[in-house]
């Protein structure tokens, strides 16, 4: 089964052109939806022009826009937050207690982008979780994290409040991801700190379509508590729920820690490839972990 979907489709071509634009920027405005979107100006007893003269575009009035966007969030297609547009995803939202207090784990909105590329930046730093690496530097280049069409890939994030997490978690029992790295998480918009991550993505190549890569880390004063394990059970709801068969990651041998999280969450050692990476000019193995979806 191919973990791809149809596009969506619109009777509306106005509606249409404003969920497009959503989709490929992201979040937006609805003051800068209604003036990039514009439409073909409607003079009443004016003839039709010419065909070697241009069409003037003009923006939509403001009430019939409005009706617009909020048909659009009404048949479940975008949703507004913080006075933004974005395109809806459907997906569990949970709430985790931790011993610094609640983690919220939910899908990635595309105001977590600036922290998911800091968190990564954090957990990548000692070395020893490459892959990370360059999901890091492909979401720089994007415009938008996500696209609704697009369902070879999703992100979820752990969040925490602004003051939370401040006390020590060294005595904590429970073995999340570790990466290396700085001890914070990065703020959002909402007062929001992001303190982890889990992406999961797959080539599009057909003969590939049933597997797909999976990267998860979280910052080290987070470490332990759990967040780790349920980022990576909401990734792998979401991968079985769109199709995939096989779920796999790929560790730096040294990374000891990280292969022993995905051991015991049930993943195996499915190859190791020799001196796959140089690290401070020392060769490294690469351990492929994968698990399976009957």
């Amino acid at each position: 089964m191919s973990a791809t979907t149809e596009p969506e489709t619109f009777d509306d071509d106005v509606r249409r052109r404003l969920y497009e634009y959503v989709e490929r920027n992201g979040a937006v405005r609805p003051e800068v939806l209604r003036n990039e979107v514009r439409v073909a100006e409607d003079r009443p007893g004016s003839k039709p022009p010419r065909s070697a003269l241009p069409t003037k575009r003009v923006r939509l009035p403001a009430a019939q826009f409005r009706e617009h966007v909020d048909a659009l969030i009404e048949a479940g297609h975008l949703d507004e937050h913080d006075g933004k547009l974005r395109v809806a995803w459907e997906a569990e939202t949970t709430e985790l207690d931790t011993a610094d207090g609640p983690v919220t784990i939910r899908p990635a909105h595309q105001e977590d982008m600036e922290g998911i590329t800091d968190v990564i930046g954090r957990v990548t730093a000692a070395g020893t979780h490459i892959r990370a690496e360059t999901v890091g530097e492909a979401i720089d280049r994007e415009s938008a994290l996500l696209r609704h069409d697009d369902r070879r890939r999703t992100f979820f994030v752990a969040t925490e409040r602004e003051d939370a997490g401040e006390t020590d978690t060294a005595d904590t029992d429970e073995t999340d991801q570790d990466g290396g790295g700085e001890d914070d998480g990065s703020k959002d918009d909402d007062d929001e700190q992001v303190v982890g991550w889990v992406h999961v993505d797959a080539l599009d190549v057909e003969k590939l379509s049933h597997t797909a890569e999976l990267t998860v880390g979280v910052v080290a004063k987070r470490r332990r508590q759990g967040i780790g394990r349920a980022l990576l059970e909401h990734a792998l709801d979401w991968a079985a729920s769109v199709g995939y068969h096989k779920i796999y990651q790929a560790l730096p041998a040294t990374n000891d820690e990280a292969v022993a999280f995905l051991e015991s969450a049930g993943w195996e050692r499915e190859a190791v490839h020799a001196e796959h990476y140089l690290v401070d000019e020392e060769y490294v193995d690469e351990v492929l972990m994968a698990t399976w979806f009957d």
